[in-house]
């Protein structure tokens, strides 16, 4: 047998150790896995507008770009998000829009924002201003709390079907509506399935703001903020709307799908809610802080 030179055993052990390396991955450390989460912009479909999500109670704060900005159907994607991500609140800042009930396309100021939330484990949300609602008290219940405290993904889901029962009866606010980019966008729309109800309440809201804040979608927005904030919806809109009530708004709200989509629509979206409570959703302290959580009941503003 033909001994084998000091050389060629150094060769062959040195093919070896590379071939291992091979089926273990290289000489180097792979890339963390990670995931996408899709989101769509619409008041009309919002377009041109700058994304970011940050995790709620992330410390230090976790926050994520979108990959570019929304195109014309208000769709933009978020790369490259931790496998372990928590709940993300997102804003939507500056782009244009159609605006339904005006047939304009209008075009808003770089520091106009627009929020929703991306509940853990969910891959898609809608950014609305029903979705900035559910957003604006998810923060709420998160003011004064220590660094790193948590809303579950079932309080958010919550809060989205209580405000989803009075603008939107039957709607998941945090899936996407029916993409509505011009006037026959408006008229396809039907009250078939959930994406194509919250269209028409899409449409409501432009209608409303056109009668009653010169069509400024945003100045609408921050007055249903403020009514919202107290736990309670309608109770705080005859200043800025005329309406005394949550029965005022609810009439409110079927005659603009009425005026804007069609009759049939705003009868067949018309089962609304006659009490207006929003909970506060419970939060979770950070790890080790103890306690039980804050708000579940309706009407709570700690």
């Amino acid at each position: 047998m033909m001994k084998m030179t000091k050389n060629k055993a150094a060769l062959t052990l040195t093919a070896v150790a590379a071939s291992v390396l091979v089926a273990c991955g290289g000489g180097g450390s792979s890339a963390p896995a990670t995931k996408s989460a899709k989101m769509t912009a619409a008041l009309g479909a919002l377009n041109g507008a700058t994304c970011t999500a940050t995790e709620i109670g992330s410390v230090p704060a976790r926050t994520f770009a979108a990959t570019g900005t929304t195109n014309a159907s208000g769709q933009a994607t978020f790369d490259g998000l931790p496998l372990d991500v928590g709940s993300l609140i997102v804003s939507c800042k500056g782009g244009s829009y159609y605006d339904e009930a005006t047939n304009t396309t209008v075009t808003l100021l770089a520091t106009d924002t627009i929020k929703s939330v991306l509940p853990a484990g969910s891959t898609e949300t809608a950014v609305t201003p029903l979705t900035s609602l559910v957003a604006s008290r998810v923060e709420q219940a998160l003011v004064g709390k220590p660094a790193g405290t948590k809303v579950s993904a079932t309080e958010i889901t919550e809060v989205a079907t209580q405000i989803a029962a009075v603008f939107a009866p039957g709607v998941n606010l945090l899936a996407p509506p029916k993409v509505v980019t011009n006037a026959a966008d408006v008229g396809a729309i039907t009250a078939a399935d959930s994406a194509n109800k919250y269209a028409a309440a899409l449409a409501a809201l432009s209608k409303l703001a056109k009668d009653n804040t010169g069509g400024d979608q945003l100045a609408l927005l921050d007055t249903l903020v403020a009514d919202v904030s107290d736990g309670v919806i309608g109770d705080d809109l005859v200043a800025d709307l005329g309406l005394a009530n949550l029965s005022a708004l609810n009439t409110a709200l079927t005659q603009a799908v009425s005026d804007t989509v069609s009759p049939a629509v705003a009868a067949a979206t018309d089962d609304r809610a006659t009490t207006g409570t929003v909970d506060t959703p419970t939060t979770t302290p950070p790890t080790g802080t103890g306690g039980s959580g804050t708000g579940g009941t309706g009407g709570s503003n700690t």
